[in-house]
């Protein structure tokens, strides 16, 4: 064997081994950490990126394009009461400012990107429509039991940027949805998530299977296309039918769906009923 051929060799050994070690990695993860631990995982990984945080260029950047079109085509017109989720270092919420939107609230379950948002000259009159919290907390927010006990209603939702990726579990997905649903019953929603690429590479997949056996992992801890991320945290990938079939459960259909060219989407919710009363 020649030192050429030795080299790849290793080469595509120690690409094997790589591989197999992310995916015992990634098997751990979803053994044995709780939803509570995803959670605190995720706000520290974001806490800490720059890109979010104060007036960094991404937060004053705007809207990205289908975010901008989505808005346009299927959003009432301002002033229209919007409900912004997962807003980051707000990015989506001042842009929507600009436009002249009133925010009904907003929320993010990064602690330090509330506290700069509240602070910013120009949400000083909206604090107590700022809250610290996940998806998964939407039901406690003050100021969305307030707008239901006045009879209100939002017009319409902004998931935050791929924000919706990181709920897990499918179940989790369609409670947050029906929330969803009581808050804003008749509007659009704006949701974008990643999407499940082509199929496991065959030595992973064998791999992973037996250390789900090993482990003891039940189909409760970990879904197709839950997936870690030592930069995220836990994300899960969606296909176009797993998507509108958690749509459909939560009483929603999918009005548009778009695929992004860096294996993402975005998808525009209706209510299938357009007759619920507030």
């Amino acid at each position: 064997m020649t030192p050429r051929a030795r080299l790849m060799g290793w080469s595509f050994a120690l690409d094997r081994a790589a591989r197999g070690l992310a995916t015992a990695r990634e098997e751990l993860a979803f053994r044995f950490l709780t939803e509570r631990d995803w959670l605190d995982l995720g706000r520290a990984i974001y806490g800490r990126a720059a890109k979010y945080s104060g007036g960094s260029d991404y937060n004053q950047s705007g809207l990205l394009d289908f975010e901008r079109d989505a808005v346009q085509e299927a959003f009432p017109p301002p002033p229209a009461s919007l409900l912004v989720g997962g807003c980051g270092g707000g990015r989506e919420l001042f842009a929507l400012l600009d436009r002249g939107y009133h925010i009904a609230a907003a929320y993010d379950p990064v602690t330090s990107f509330i506290e700069a948002l509240r602070s910013h000259p120009r949400l000083l009159e909206m604090t107590d429509r700022l809250w610290v919290g996940s998806h998964q907390e939407i039901e406690s927010f003050p100021a969305l039991s307030d707008l239901r006990r006045r009879g209100e209603a939002v017009d319409a939702v902004v998931v935050g940027w791929t924000s919706y990726a990181h709920i897990l579990r499918s179940t989790a997905r369609v409670e947050f949805l029906r929330s969803l649903r009581t808050i804003c019953p008749r509007g659009p929603v704006l949701v974008s998530f990643f999407l499940r690429a082509g199929s496991e590479p065959e030595r992973p997949r064998r791999l992973r299977t037996r250390l789900r056996r090993i482990l003891g992992t039940t189909e409760a801890m970990v879904e197709e296309g839950d997936v870690f991320h030592r930069g995220a945290g836990a994300i899960h990938y969606f296909t176009e039918t797993s998507f509108a079939s958690e749509a459909r459960a939560a009483g929603y259909r999918v009005q548009r769906w778009n695929e992004h060219d860096f294996a993402a989407a975005h998808a525009i919710l209706v209510p299938d009923s357009q007759d619920e009363t507030r």
